[in-house]
C-alpha cells in the first residue's frame, strides 16, 4: 500500500493541470468617481448576486474588504493629488476592479482625482444599475474678480451677468462691491481705506477684494499695502482657511521674469524690491492661481506703453486645491481696461 499512495497522489496532480483554471473575463466601465485632491474616502454601494471580489488597481486607491456576497458596500480610500509652489500634480485616473464569481466578469471602475487646475469640468457617473456613490455631489462655485472702471453701469452689469460667475467681486468707479447671483446676502467682515479694500464671507468662502491704485499716495508702498491687506484677512488670528484675496494690486509678479515673452524692461532679479509684495504674499502660503496655471508672462492692464499683471488672485491652500479652473477673461465691458479673473471651486 505504501507504494500505490503516491502513484495516487501524482494521478490526481495531473488530473488538475489537466483542467485549466478559469479566468475572469473582461467586463464593462460601469462609471467614473471623481474625487478632490485631498486625501479621503468615499462608500460605493454594489448590488449583486452572489459573491462579489473588489481589487484597486492603483496605488493611491485602497479598499476596506476585498469583497462581499450579496448587496452590500466598501469603502474606497485615496492619498493626497494635491499642488503647491514647488509641485504641481496633473488630475489623474485610477481604477478600481469589481469581480462577480458567479458570472467571472471583471468590471472597471474609474477614479479621477482633481489635480492642478486644467479647465475641465470633471463629475462623478454611475454607468451602471448595480453601483451607487451614496455620498451626494460637490459643491461648485465659480467667483468672479473684476475691476470694472470706466465702464457704464448698464455695460457692467449686463458683461458681469453674462459671465455666470455665482461671487462676484466688482471693483468699479463707486466702490468695491461682494454680491451674489442669486441675490443672496453675503456675511460683510470688514474693510479697510488704505488701501481700499472689502472683506466677506459666503458659499463656505471668505473673499478679500482690494483696489491698491495705480497711484499711490507719498510714502506708501505696494508692500505696505499688501501687509495690511493681509494682516486684516486671512492673517487675521481668528480667521477661517478658505481664503480667496485679490484684486487690482498693480505691482509686479516675481514669478513673471525670465519668460520668452517677458518684456525686456521687467525686472529680472526676483530678489528685486518692485517684487517685495508678491513676495511677501507667496511667503503666507498664498497660492498665485494666475501664475500657477499659466505658468506664462499674463497681462491684464497696460499703462504708459507697458503692460503687465496688476491683477491678482490669491488662494489659501485649501482653495486652491478645490479650484478646477482659472480663467483670465479676454472680453471685458467697453471702457473698462482690466482684465478679470474666473475661478471655480469644487468641493
Amino acid at each position: 500500500m505504501k507504494r500505490i499512495i503516491p502513484i495516487v497522489v501524482i494521478a490526481l496532480i495531473a488530473a488538475g493541470c489537466g483542467e485549466k483554471m478559469q479566468e475572469p473575463a473582461p467586463g464593462k466601465c460601469i462609471g467614473r468617481m471623481y474625487v478632490t485632491s485631498t486625501p479621503g474616502s468615499r462608500p460605493v454601494l454594489v448590488k449583486l448576486d452572489g459573491l462579489w471580489r473588489v481589487r484597486p488597481c492603483s496605488d493611491w486607491i485602497t479598499t476596506d474588504v476585498n469583497g462581499r456576497e450579496g448587496q452590500g458596500a466598501f469603502t474606497l480610500s485615496y492619498a493626497s493629488n494635491e499642488s503647491d509652489f514647488v509641485q504641481s500634480n496633473p488630475t489623474r485616473r485610477g481604477a478600481v476592479v469589481i469581480q462577480s464569481l458567479s458570472t467571472m466578469k471583471a468590471d472597471t471602475l474609474y477614479v479621477l482625482q482633481q489635480g492642478i487646475p486644467d479647465g475641465n469640468e470633471y463629475d462623478s457617473l454611475p454607468q451602471d444599475s448595480y453601483i451607487e456613490f451614496p455620498e451626494g455631489q460637490l459643491q461648485t462655485v465659480s467667483v468672479l474678480y473684476a475691476n470694472v472702471q470706466g465702464a457704464g453701469e448698464e455695460d457692467a452689469a449686463e458683461w458681469i451677468s453674462a459671465t455666470g460667475a455665482d461671487i462676484n467681486c466688482i471693483i468699479s468707479d463707486s466702490g468695491i462691491t461682494i454680491s451674489r447671483k442669486d441675490g443672496a446676502e453675503v456675511e460683510i467682515l470688514g474693510s479697510l481705506t488704505a488701501p481700499r479694500a472689502l472683506f466677506a464671507k459666503t458659499q463656505g468662502l471668505n473673499l478679500a477684494v482690494a483696489d491698491f491704485g495705480a497711484a499711490l499716495p507719498e510714502g506708501d508702498n505696494y508692500y505696505d499695502y499688501t501687509v495690511r491687506l493681509l494682516s486684516g484677512s486671512y492673517d487675521r488670528p481668528d480667521a477661517e482657511p478658505n481664503w480667496l484675496v485679490g484684486g487690482s494690486l498693480y505691482y509686479l509678479s516675481a514669478m513673471e521674469a525670465g519668460y520668452a515673452s517677458t518684456p525686456s524692461w521687467y525686472p529680472e532679479d526676483p530678489s528685486d524690491i518692485l517684487f517685495a509684495a508678491d513676495r511677501y504674499a507667496q511667503g503666507a502660503n498664498l497660492t498665485d492661481t494666475v501664475w500657477m496655471t499659466a505658468r506664462d508672462y499674463t497681462p491684464t492692464w497696460s499703462s504708459e506703453g507697458r503692460s503687465w499683471r496688476a491683477d491678482y488672485l490669491y488662494a489659501s491652500h485649501s482653495v486652491w486645491n478645490a479650484a478646477t479652473s482659472v480663467k483670465v477673461l479676454e472680453s471685458s465691458p467697453a471702457g473698462a481696461a482690466h482684465k478679470a479673473i474666473l475661478i471655480k471651486i469644487k468641493f
